[in-house]
Order: structure tokens, then C-alpha cells, then sequence
């Protein structure tokens, strides 16, 4: 039996050190909750479970709010740096109690390969959890962050763009139509189609006066309240809405 978890235990250190990269110097450099319209809005908060992702073992995850980069080593300090740092280094935070740096990366990013390296103890690597891989030009090697779409970061809903006027986004890859519903154009499930924009970022400007608003979204036929406004109620048929003040 322990012979057995020796065995993969070795199958999995030969496999880690073969995909790690030798150093090398770099010359460059849902959590909803009721707000008080008057008050304005929160910024959106994520909500980060990092005991999640220590059985993945995988480098970087990216998810629809945010990339995270981990790493498990007992160093004294661990950074990052790469092209979306603009090769200046990022420090990684501790997780003492899982034992496990990460950093999270909250910035929109275009569809692409960025080059990146850990700085552990001051020592250029790899990331030993992603295999990607491109040659540094000096023996080593960058580790890669692939992204095959555009990464979208979205702001708060809905977002003031000149005068009276407001844009509404919405996210969603998979859907065929959205349509924006509110109590301004008197619950109209026709009038405000949403544009589909690249990345799966449906949007919508309208002109909107002096008011509180209550609206929700319709996706394929779906009700579906705004993941980007934490000021929410329930409507008479107890569907989440959310809501807003224009000044």
C-alpha cells in the first residue's frame, strides 16, 4: 500500500520537474446584498474560494471574473511578472492555512499568448503547474497565459456614458438574444434588443431622466437579474429585479 503512494508520489514529482522551467533573468523590468439606492453602488467584489482549486493543481484558472495564478512552495516571497504586469513584478499574497501563494489578476485582456515567469525568492522560473511554454532566448524558458477570447472585465450596472444616456452589459458566450426589460419603458419584453459584442458582451445605450429604476434582463427567454448591480428587490411574482437611481 505505502509502496503504491510512493510510486505515483515519485510519477508526479518526475512529471513536475520535467515540466519546470530553469531560471532565467529577465532584463525588462456573489455576494448580493441590499444597497441603498441614494447611496450609490458597491464595486463588485469577488468571491474567491481558494480551497476550491488545491485538488487541480492547475496554473492559471481562468474564470469569468478574474484570473488566478497559484503556486504551492514554502518560499519567503513569491512574485509574479510578465507582458500583462509590463514586466514589473506583482507580489503573490499567502494563504497560510492551505499553504498556497496566488495572485488575481482583474484587468480586461485581448484574446492572445502572455509571456510570464515566477519570482520565487528572487529566483526567475517557470510556472510549474501550466506546461505552456515559450523559449526566453537565454536558455530557458517563459511559462504562457493563452487566452482564446477576449477577457472581459465588466463594471457596474448600469454605467453613465454622457448626459442622460446609460449602457447596460451583460455576459453571457452562450446565449442567442438579450433583451433588456425595466420599469422605464413600462416592462416592454420587445423594445431594448441588446447587441451581441465579441467576447459574449451583449450591450444596449438608452436615454433615461431624473428616477428610480427597476429592471431585470430577459436571456433566451429567461428572466435573469444583473450579476453587475448589487441593488436588488423581488418583483410580485418573486423574480430577483434589480434597481438604480439616475440623478
Amino acid at each position: 500500500m505505502h509502496s503504491g503512494k510512493i510510486v505515483l508520489f515519485l510519477m508526479f514529482f518526475v512529471i513536475l520537474i520535467h515540466n519546470t522551467c530553469s531560471p532565467s533573468e529577465i532584463s525588462k523590468g456573489s455576494n448580493k446584498k441590499d444597497v441603498n439606492p441614494r447611496e450609490g453602488t458597491e464595486s463588485k467584489k469577488l468571491n474567491i474560494h481558494l480551497d476550491e482549486y488545491t485538488n487541480y493543481f492547475i496554473s492559471p484558472l481562468i474564470t469569468e471574473d478574474y484570473i488566478m495564478f497559484l503556486v504551492t512552495n514554502n518560499a519567503k516571497k513569491v512574485e509574479i511578472v510578465g507582458d500583462f504586469t509590463s514586466w514589473k513584478r506583482e507580489k503573490m499574497l499567502y494563504e497560510e492555512k492551505l499553504k498556497i501563494w496566488y495572485y488575481v489578476w482583474t484587468k480586461s485582456l485581448s484574446k492572445g499568448d502572455y509571456r510570464y515567469k515566477l519570482v520565487i525568492d528572487d529566483v526567475f522560473v517557470c510556472d510549474p503547474l501550466n506546461q505552456l511554454t515559450k523559449p526566453d532566448g537565454k536558455g530557458g524558458f517563459y511559462s504562457v497565459l493563452k487566452l482564446d477570447n477576449d477577457f472581459e472585465v465588466l463594471v457596474n450596472n448600469p454605467k453613465k456614458v454622457s448626459n442622460n444616456y446609460y449602457e447596460f452589459v451583460y455576459k453571457d458566450l452562450k446565449a442567442s438574444k438579450v433583451i433588456l426589460v425595466g420599469s422605464f419603458n413600462n416592462w416592454n419584453p420587445y423594445q431594448y434588443e441588446m447587441e451581441r459584442n465579441k467576447g459574449g458582451i451583449w450591450k444596449i445605450t438608452i436615454y433615461l431622466p431624473k428616477g428610480i429604476y427597476y429592471y431585470y434582463f430577459i436571456v433566451d427567454d429567461e428572466i435573469t437579474s444583473d450579476p453587475l448591480n448589487y441593488n436588488t428587490a423581488h418583483d410580485k411574482f418573486g423574480n430577483t429585479i434589480n434597481f438604480f437611481e439616475v440623478n
